[in-house]
């Protein structure tokens, strides 16, 4: 006889675990002491002392030294040229070493810095250049109060004969380029190498420039129309503590627009090379 198994089914319960109350939470009101004002105040101390508010001290000590040093020294390239290695050592390593218009304009440009940067980096170099000629422009008229002979006279722009404008914006425009190029490409460079180029760049700059404005105008290629004149700054808070600058058409193409289109033009050059070169040490780059 054949036996049939029967099979029972066992249902599995599921037993259900009680929700837990939810506690609820309380707030607590954080009493306001003496000892956590002066906690909010330190830190609030720490914040002044971020790298941005170093930078702009930077650009306005750098821009106060180099105008004076360009003043005192009465534009001549070559101790230009060493006045700016100077500066860019005992400054440099803070804010980038602009101390000029024309290279934070261009670094805003092509987005190195952000705007609020770059209007910054502008008033600090202006209220720097203004210092620097009113200090320097006070020594000079106690000097001559006492009678002094050989006392210094300020910088200022040599004229521009009529018809011979183009000339000077040209020689403003291609030496903006040169000196914003060497500074561009040197960007990624030492302390010590950043201002070794910073200078040398600014004194090839302001020899071509100078140069060729000086034979434009039929005077000697070699130094200054007359001592204590320019007529190149590449700079244009220095062409403004200078008297370049005037309410006429030439005198801002020549000294603001003409050197800032030349800086903006070398930064966005300068991007453009750097993109299409390649270094094979860099892990980024495949080189075949």
């Amino acid at each position: 006889m054949a036996t049939k198994k029967a099979t029972k089914t066992v249902k599995k319960t599921t037993v259900k675990k009680p929700i837990a109350a939810k506690k609820s939470k309380k707030v607590v009101a954080k009493k306001v002491t003496f000892e956590s004002v002066l906690t909010s105040a330190g830190k609030m101390f720490k914040a002044a002392k971020k790298p941005t508010v170093g930078a702009l001290i930077a650009e306005f000590i750098g821009t106060f030294l180099l105008v004076a040093s360009i003043i005192v020294l009465g534009g001549q390239t070559l101790t230009i040229g060493i006045a700016a290695i100077g500066v860019a050592l005992i400054i440099g390593g803070v804010s980038g070493s602009h101390f000029n218009p024309i290279i934070t304009i261009g670094a805003w440009v092509t987005r190195k810095i952000s705007s609020l940067s770059a209007i910054a980096y502008l008033v600090a170099q202006a209220i720097g250049a203004t210092a620097a000629y009113l200090v320097i422009s006070s020594y000079i008229d106690v000097a001559k109060e006492v009678g002094a002979s050989s006392a210094s006279m300020m910088l200022n722009a040599a004229p521009i004969t009529a018809g011979k404008e183009w000339y000077i914006l040209i020689a403003e425009l291609l030496g903006a380029f040169i000196l914003v190029m060497g500074i561009a490409k040197a960007a990624k460079a030492s302390k010590a190498g950043y201002a070794a180029i910073y200078g040398v760049a600014t004194f090839v700059a302001l020899a071509i420039a100078g140069t060729l404005a000086a034979i434009a105008l039929q005077n000697s290629p070699y130094g200054l129309m007359q001592m204590g004149e320019m007529l190149t700054f590449l700079n244009p808070a220095m062409a403004f503590v200078a008297n370049a600058i005037t309410w006429d058409v030439w005198s801002i193409s020549i000294y603001i627009v003409a050197p800032v289109v030349g800086g903006i033009a070398a930064f966005a050059l300068s991007d453009l090379l750097a993109a299409d070169t390649c270094d094979c040490a860099d892990v980024k780059c495949n080189c075949k």
